[in-house]
């Protein structure tokens, strides 16, 4: 068995260990189970329906009651069975949770004492979101993205303190990547600085969504959009770019009326 099958089955295990003793869902490991799929369905070029598909879950147990987490398993479920609209729907949620990218423009060495004003996220909505959003763009073979977000994660955890082991995730990720910033003269690893709260007129939360699910459909092949618009019962004999734009306003109208 290949280390991303070995990693589905352990992490299946420890879900229902947690499920069966706490009477609630053990969404982050089964969130880790998804992204291994994730990356056996892109190594291997198959669909779920092609791979060893997980005994569902106990419908009996809890909602997940975790915002975050929550939009997460959604996201990463919808991945796994190739729901292009939840995907993109999904992660517009998660990325106005997320808010503005933090300012990471300037940097400084993990001893540095920045100065910076950090961006105010008291429930930690803000590091989890870019953290989660990093994590599904890696599983989807999407790297620039993810370093994007791990990077934006790493900025806020570097204003908290060390009482939270899941501030260590962002750095812990980009240094298993290799994507930790370094300095060239101490040669030693940077932290992006602490980041500034961003104007509330910068950027609103409408379009932070509206610019993710813009960003989403552009980075679609011709195929995926003239699936998506057919499924949709929409016209796909035109050229890619009226498509995207088609797909991109049918997208926003069933993000708003999922919101009201």
């Amino acid at each position: 068995r290949g280390e991303y099958e070995r990693g589905m089955e352990i992490l299946e295990g420890n879900a229902k260990i947690y499920e069966e003793r706490f009477g609630e869902r053990g969404s982050e490991e089964r969130i880790w189970m998804d992204a291994c799929r994730l990356k056996l369905m892109k190594e291997q070029g198959q669909s779920i329906t092609e791979t060893e598909e997980s005994v569902p879950e106990n419908s009996d147990l809890p909602n997940e009651f975790r915002k975050v987490v929550q939009l997460t398993r959604e996201l990463f479920t919808a991945s796994v069975e190739e729901n292009l609209t939840t995907e993109i729907l999904t992660r517009a949620k998660l990325r106005q949770l997320a808010g503005a990218a933090p300012n990471t423009t300037a940097t400084t060495t993990a001893t540095a004492t920045t100065t910076a004003t950090p961006v105010r996220d008291p429930m930690g909505y803000k590091l989890s979101s870019w953290y989660f959003l990093g994590l599904h763009h890696d599983a989807l073979g999407q790297l620039e993205q993810s370093k994007e977000c791990m990077r934006n994660a790493q900025a806020i955890a570097a204003t908290k303190g060390d009482g939270d082991i899941f501030h260590s995730f962002p750095a812990l990720h980009l240094t298993v990547r290799g994507w930790m910033d370094t300095d060239t003269d101490e040669k030693t690893p940077e932290v992006p600085a602490a980041p500034v709260q961003p104007k509330e007129e910068e950027e609103t939360e409408e379009d932070i969504m509206m610019q993710s699910i813009m960003d989403s459909v552009m980075g679609l092949s011709l195929e995926d959009v003239a699936g998506e618009m057919i499924r949709k019962g929409l016209k796909n004999d035109q050229d890619e770019s009226t498509m995207k734009l088609d797909l991109i306003a049918v997208l926003i109208d069933e993000l708003i009326e999922s919101l009201l």
